[in-house]
């Protein structure tokens, strides 16, 4: 289960990087 929310962390940050830039 953390794993799942790590990963899910991760790609929370990746859009909200891609939606910034």
């Amino acid at each position: 289960m953390a794993i799942f929310g790590m990963c899910f962390k991760c790609v929370d940050d990746c859009r909200k990087h891609q939606v910034g830039s």
